[in-house]
């Protein structure tokens, strides 16, 4: 949808860049990219193996000692005791001394005592995910990933329909329920269904929040704010808390009490002020107009405002259809000669650096290291 550029007349001429802009950048690209990266990047923890150990050995040996002492145990009550008691501590010494192991498939399906070292718990130690069990770890990721591109194709046209506020801070209501389901799901399949939703949610923030800060900045500050590390700098967060928590229970909580803390921003940012102008919200475009210009410290009136539009009408849209132009139209133009060039320049290297940071997050296991 193309318009009369007045959203962008204002943003250089009236509003320009100052306090507004750094509220706004806090608020809507890095508060809700924290919850945003930990619900995605969670499962580089969930699916972490800690290691476990096979406790069924040890009544064996406490039996095979204490037959060997059948004589002595028949001398005298008091040595009977004392040999007990030996015998306990050298069954707790054992398990003590029991390293916790990540492989052995033929040992862990045969065993029916399995501890897995307390010191992390994830869910492949909630529901025991190794060997043939192994492959529902990985379908988590891929369920959570497949929601992540389903809701990233669909959130452009829900950007457009809504508003960009509105999609960006339902996906933090979403996100928190998510967080707090998933945290007491009862089951891997009850789990596979959160993920799934979870990807959906957190792609129409993260596919939104481009375009709405943007349309927001001039144009010097545009790419400045787009290009800047939030969304890593968000990660880093999340390996703190996953390092510090090392409980995928307490992880989810924290994770759905940082979104929770991210949607109150809702009630002080306004909408984009470009979706303002196109959808003809006149009204709600003023308000927005001076709320920014008074942040900055430039006051302006209702009045003086129109006359820095220069325009009776004050909102148009330049395209006839407006807003009734199909989706493929839509689709067709875009990738149309005019555009075709650009999208490509601009898709090739976000799916390439994409790519490799999930591939680089999720495939960690492979890597060196552990989070105990």
């Amino acid at each position: 949808m193309e318009t009369t550029g007045k959203s962008e007349h204002i943003i250089h001429n009236v509003v320009g860049c100052g306090p507004f802009h750094v509220v706004f950048a806090v608020c809507v690209y890095f508060l809700t990219k924290v919850s945003a990266n930990m619900s995605i990047l969670f499962m580089t923890f969930g699916i972490y193996n800690p290691g476990w150990r096979c406790l069924d050995n040890n009544n064996t040996i406490f039996t095979t000692s204490l037959d060997s002492n059948d004589t002595a145990i028949s001398n005298s009550r008091d040595q009977m005791t004392s040999i007990n008691e030996s015998m306990s501590g050298n069954r707790n010494n054992h398990t003590d001394q029991v390293e916790y192991i990540k492989g052995n498939c033929p040992l862990f399906d045969s065993c029916s005592n399995i501890e897995f070292n307390p010191e992390s718990s994830t869910v492949v130690t909630e529901w025991g995910l190794l060997c043939d069990k192994a492959w529902i770890a990985s379908l988590f990721i891929s369920t959570q990933m497949a929601g992540f591109m389903i809701g990233s194709a669909v959130a452009g046209f829900f950007g457009d329909a809504f508003g960009r506020k509105k999609v960006i801070y339902m996906s933090q209501v979403s996100t928190t329920v998510l967080n707090i389901i998933g945290a007491f799901s009862q089951s891997w399949q009850m789990f596979t269904a959160v993920r799934f939703f979870t990807g959906l949610s957190v792609s129409l923030n993260v596919t939104t929040y481009f375009v709405y800060g943007a349309e927001f900045m001039t144009t010097k500050w545009r790419g400045i704010m787009v290009i800047m590390p939030w969304y890593p700098l968000a990660g880093m967060l999340s390996g703190v808390t996953f390092f510090a928590l090392k409980d995928w229970h307490q992880i989810h909580i924290t994770t759905a009490i940082l979104s929770a803390l991210g949607f109150l921003p809702f009630f002080w940012v306004p909408e984009s002020l470009r979706w303002l102008e196109v959808n003809n919200k006149k009204t709600e475009f003023e308000k927005t107009v001076i709320k920014m210009a008074n942040c900055n410290g430039k006051a302006i009136e209702s009045r003086e405002l129109l006359d820095q539009m220069n325009d009776d009408t004050a909102l148009k849209i330049s395209n006839d259809n407006g807003r009734k132009e199909s989706i493929f139209k839509s689709i067709t133009r875009l990738f149309g000669r005019k555009y075709r060039r650009n999208i490509i320049l601009v898709i090739v290297p976000f799916f390439s650096i994409g790519t490799i940071f999930y591939a680089l997050g999720f495939g960690i296991k492979a890597l060196n290291g552990n989070f105990t």
